[in-house]
């Protein structure tokens, strides 16, 4: 089984995200590690409306269209 990173540097355009993507992937994607700083950071944004989230139970997965449009944003 791939490793996150090996999964990130398998993305080569938003396109090829999946529909969504746990937060432990978006750290890795966002920040380059999942430590817990970064859940931190990650959650702040999502607070702050930044980056879009859905809630499922305890855990927080950002659709793939929210993803694509903070990454268009911050490289824009």
């Amino acid at each position: 089984m791939a490793t996150w990173t090996e999964v990130d540097l398998m993305i080569e355009d938003a396109n090829d995200l999946p529909l969504l993507i746990d937060s432990r992937a978006a750290c890795e994607m966002l920040f380059g590690s999942a430590d817990r700083k970064h859940f931190y950071r990650l959650y702040e944004m999502i607070e702050r409306e930044e980056i879009g989230a859905t809630r499922l139970g305890d855990r927080w997965f950002i659709p793939k269209n929210s993803m694509k449009k903070f990454i268009d944003e911050q490289s824009g």
